[in-house]
């Protein structure tokens, strides 16, 4: 396994967490690089990026800087949780050969989703039940509630899809 990580002064040492989740998500024959990057690096509207080469089993991992961190559409539902941005990251990289194209918006949604929900699933595990309280009373916070409203707008999408 290599790991290559680059730090900036004054920001989190990523090391640890890299090795470990590649071990955890069998991802040791990777050659994985992931560093603390400027929004401008990472993309606009995006917290993290992860460019994957399956051909020679390369990846680069952006996570963006805690000053620059934030979800436009939910300002007070997430906090900066590099260990969360990582994880996420690197489930793109076995998933990588099953992501929809640009097109299909539909799908690039429930994928994202789906690598989010499996990222705060492992780190959930990692870091025991006081985690999904956090999460639980986090959502309930900002009126999500049970999720209702958005399962109900998922399957509107759906709907209107098979039309």
């Amino acid at each position: 396994m290599r790991c290559q990580l680059e730090i900036l002064s004054g920001e989190l040492d990523l090391r640890a967490l890299l090795v470990k989740w590649q071990r955890v998500l069998r991802l040791q024959d990777w050659d994985v690089s992931a560093r603390i990057a400027s929004q401008q690096e990472v993309g606009v509207g995006a917290n993290a990026s992860c460019n994957v080469n399956r051909a020679l089993h390369h990846a680069t991992i952006r996570i963006v800087s805690e000053r620059d961190f934030g979800v436009p559409e939910f300002p007070e539902w997430r906090t900066y949780d590099p260990e969360v941005l990582l994880v996420h990251e690197l489930l793109h990289i076995p998933a990588d050969a099953f992501a929809p194209g640009p097109v299909d918006k539909l799908r690039a949604e429930l994928y994202e989703q789906f690598i989010e929900t499996l990222a705060h699933t492992l780190i959930e595990l990692s870091r025991g039940p006081s985690y999904r309280d956090m999460l639980v009373a986090r959502s309930q916070e900002v009126g999500f509630g049970n999720g209702k409203a958005h399962n109900e707008a998922a399957q509107g999408v759906t709907e209107e899809r098979v039309r």
